[in-house]
């Protein structure tokens, strides 16, 4: 209501009672808060004009919020420029954070969409790697945290169950189904490329022609599993699948952990060798051909008069594919 006063300002004597002192030709935006400025507008000028014979209704903060601070926060009678007060004030994929009223990346898990980046800060209010499968579970397909990558994957090595059907490849972070083509003592790269009830695993071999035990690596291959079931499986008994006659305990390439059925004393790349390959001569060189080059796995030796043939070193007949273990000195090899 505006007041009818002697003079300029607020007086002492009115007609009518007052409910603030703007002036009758100040604007709104030097008086935001005054009661007056908050009736309907009722004349022709905007707010920020002087008075034409109506009360000129409120303008947020005095209309002065623009750029990055362009929304108005009212608190009582307090009025502060801000970020946003809504969630829809905030453009470019940002989301308002309703304490600090700024927008930001993030408020919620749910608003980090990106695998590599699943994880909100709700200090900093930023996305980031994943630290932990609870990072990840609001993704759809990728609920798995890779720790060591910080990126959200189907599977990892520490969450394998992930897959509800097949099984992890945990380098990729990726489910695949189980029962490959590559066969018993074949190469490999995951697990997935082995028969069903084998895995690939990293196999080692220690000469027995030296006296120290020195393991060196042998290359990936598919193994049977010693629990695995059905033709051909080892059954509970890796003594039924000679020559895979040592069951042992083995991590495979993707991190599944089990007892193998694997050789005592030999290679995959020996035991294709035995008794097929030519060798030619009875030396190192003609021992280099049956089996790998860099290793000591494999023995020329003669088949009869006519050809020499690669054999495998044996403990015992166990450890011969279909043949018997000759005797003598050790090492002993497996006769044809």
């Amino acid at each position: 209501m505006r007041a009818l006063g002697f003079g300029l300002g607020c007086v002492a004597f009115v007609l009518v009672a007052v409910s603030g002192c703007l002036g009758h030709d100040e604007p709104c935006t030097s008086h935001p808060t005054d009661p007056v400025c908050q009736d309907p507008d009722g004349g022709p000028r905007p707010d920020a004009g002087p008075d034409t014979g109506g009360g000129d209704a409120h303008v947020g903060c005095g209309g002065t919020c623009t750029g990055t601070m362009s929304h108005c926060l009212v608190s009582g009678t307090s009025e502060t420029c801000v970020g946003c007060v809504a969630e829809g004030d905030c453009t470019g994929g940002l989301h308002c954070d309703m304490t600090s009223h700024t927008c930001v990346e993030c408020t919620t898990m749910a608003q980090c969409t990106d695998v590599g980046m699943s994880r909100c800060d709700t200090t900093a209010h930023t996305c980031g790697a994943c630290t932990a499968d609870g990072d990840c579970t609001h993704l759809t397909g990728t609920t798995a945290c890779n720790v060591t990558g910080g990126t959200c994957a189907q599977c990892s090595m520490t969450n394998q169950t992930a897959c509800t059907s097949g099984i992890c490849l945990t380098g990729a972070g990726t489910c695949a189904p189980m029962g490959g083509a590559t066969s018993t003592c074949g190469t490999c790269t995951h697990d997935a490329e082995c028969h069903a009830g084998q895995l690939c695993v990293p196999m080692m071999y220690d000469d027995p022609t030296t006296a120290a035990v020195d393991p060196v690596a042998a290359g990936n291959h598919c193994l049977w599993r010693q629990d695995a079931a059905g033709t051909g499986a080892p059954n509970g008994a890796c003594s039924t699948i000679r020559p895979y006659v040592r069951g042992t305990s083995m991590t495979s390439v993707d991190a599944v952990t089990a007892t193998m059925c694997t050789f005592r004393e030999s290679t995959c790349e020996a035991q294709a060798a035995f008794s097929s390959t030519n060798c030619m001569t009875l030396n190192a060189a003609g021992n280099a051909l049956c089996g790998q080059a860099s290793l000591n796995d494999g023995l020329c030796q003669m088949l009869d008069a006519a050809a020499n043939r690669c054999t495998v070193f044996c403990l015992s007949d166990d450890d011969c594919p279909g043949t018997t273990c000759a005797p003598g000195a050790v090492p002993r090899a497996c006769t044809f």
